[in-house]
């Protein structure tokens, strides 16, 4: 691991560290372009940090399908589950950064992308909410299990999608088209302090509706939903290139095409994520006997919980030095307020109103309105991340106007 350090590891990527343009072009009538461009090893570490997980997910996968799935209901395999698995992957983490001297906020949050994702997966196994492909064997639980960015199965046979000359083509533009995108948007946004628009102090509720401050928030959340596509985007080609099998599309067009708050959360925002906890938490509430709105709000209060891990992990070289942690819980309001968004969600659909909206209003105002539901607490999730957006810009070239 030593050898890791001194030469994959080690460029740290600080991002409090000012970039310079590395190169110049004129631009007729504006003034000169600068270009910072990018370090080669930024990707390298990342794809290493993901390779490394994969080889987590294979043994976590063995260890769980022989003790916990062909177990199942055993008192040995919840004591595994919960008492050596998921206390084990809580950690990982924190190993992970360690070994590799990892400083980079990005890669803290990539470090515990796998270890959140098993964990999820080794309570579905315990409760029995495992896909049921997966389970046929144990190569189609690794499949299930390998990769971090998953596999996108058929569900029609359940098995694994290939991909094709076509796939990878349109892949490989998505990427470049998003890697272009993202480069643009974090040029405007990081001069600008992540601040578009006018900011106003939020002393109280109406603070909340503040045209400036929801315009901010929305900006954000484009920003986060489009970090969250071109680093899925750009592992899962990878991947696909590896393995020769297609990866799920983890975002599909929540900004601009949800239909509900349940739409939103449930299906187009972060797949990964909400898989995850649907399967990990939600449906095992749901299989005990709890209803639909407890095992809703359970989902979200643990979203919220995994989130101010997040924040831990994030955190962890000041947690380790100061022996404390400090959260303010704003991860965990943000989702508690969703959860209950969610939960008013079908009573609301009942109303006059709300059914004349749907029938009369189009498609993007339909969308926008959904959207309005999140945006006045986002700043509780986006205002705790700046210094992973910072991180992330490293990994893509930033302009210049001279």
């Amino acid at each position: 691991m030593d050898y890791l350090r001194s030469t994959v590891f080690a460029e740290k990527f600080d991002p409090r560290e000012e970039r310079f343009p590395d190169y110049f072009l004129d631009l007729w009538q504006l003034g000169k372009l600068g270009v910072a461009g990018v370090h080669p090893m930024y990707w390298t570490q990342l794809q290493t940090i993901v390779l490394m997980q994969t080889l987590l997910n294979v043994v976590v996968a063995i260890i769980i399908f022989k003790f916990i799935v062909q177990r199942r209901g055993s008192a040995l395999s919840y004591s595994i589950g919960y008492g050596i698995v998921c206390p084990t992957l809580v950690c990982v983490p924190v190993w992970i950064i360690s070994l590799a001297d990892l400083y980079n906020p990005a890669f803290l949050v990539a470090s515990a992308a796998s270890p959140v994702l098993l964990f999820f997966r080794c309570l579905e196994a315990m409760h029995g909410t495992v896909p049921a492909f997966a389970e046929k064997s144990l190569s189609t639980f690794l499949l299930y299990y390998c990769a971090t960015v998953q596999f996108e199965i058929d569900p029609n046979t359940g098995h694994v999608i290939r991909i094709d000359t076509k796939y990878l083509i349109s892949q490989t533009l998505k990427f470049l088209i998003l890697f272009a995108e993202i480069s643009v948007v974090f040029s405007i946004l990081i001069p600008l302090d992540y601040q578009v628009f006018s900011q106003k102090e939020i002393t109280s509720l109406t603070d909340l509706f503040y045209w400036g401050n929801l315009g901010n928030n929305y900006v954000m959340a484009f920003l986060t939903a489009l970090m969250i596509e071109v680093g899925a985007t750009g592992v899962g080609l990878l991947t696909s290139l590896l393995s020769g099998i297609k990866t799920v599309q983890l975002n599909f067009n929540p900004l601009t095409a949800s239909s509900s708050p349940s739409d939103f959360w449930g299906r187009r925002w972060n797949r990964l994520v909400s898989s995850g906890l649907k399967r990990g938490i939600f449906r095992p509430f749901r299989k005990n006997g709890y209803g639909r709105n407890t095992a809703a709000l359970a989902t979200f209060l643990v979203s919220g919980l995994l989130h101010e891990y997040i924040l831990v992990i994030i955190a962890i070289r000041k947690v380790i030095q100061m022996n404390q942690i400090s959260l303010r819980g704003t991860h965990f309001l943000f989702f508690f307020w969703n959860g209950i968004v969610l939960l008013a969600e079908p009573p609301l659909t009942e109303t006059p109103f709300v059914q004349w909206v749907s029938r009369n209003f189009p498609r993007p105002v339909k969308t926008f309105l959904v959207v309005l539901t999140v945006l006045p607490v986002a700043h509780l999730f986006t205002n705790e991340y700046k210094e992973v957006y910072d991180a992330f810009s490293l990994g893509f070239p930033r302009f210049y106007i001279l």
